[in-house]
C-alpha cells in the first residue's frame, strides 16, 4: 500500500530488483485477463515515477498474472502500449 494525496493504493506484490535498480509491481488475478487491468497497471507504473522513484533508479516494471488465458483481450489491450516513463 502507498498513499498519494490522501488516497491509498494497493498492489498485490511489490519488489525491488537490486541489479536493475527498479521496482517490480505484480497484480495477481484469479480470473481471465480483462482490458482494464492494463490501464490499472499503467496507473500503478506512473505513480512511482512522480512520487516514489529516486533519480538513480530505472522505471518500474509491471506484471499482471492471471489464472486463465485470454489471448484475444491481451493482444488488443497491450499491442501498442509503452508504459516506459
Amino acid at each position: 500500500m502507498f498513499r498519494v494525496e490522501n488516497i491509498e493504493y494497493f498492489v498485490e506484490l511489490l519488489f525491488y530488483h537490486r541489479k536493475l535498480k527498479s521496482m517490480v509491481w505484480f497484480e495477481l488475478k484469479a480470473e481471465k485477463f480483462k482490458p482494464e487491468y492494463a490501464g490499472k497497471m499503467g496507473f500503478y507504473l506512473k505513480l512511482p515515477a512522480d512520487f516514489i522513484r529516486e533519480k538513480r533508479e530505472w522505471p518500474s516494471i509491471g506484471a499482471i498474472l492471471c489464472a486463465k488465458n485470454g489471448n484475444f483481450d491481451i493482444k488488443y489491450s497491450l499491442r501498442d502500449i509503452n508504459f516506459s516513463i
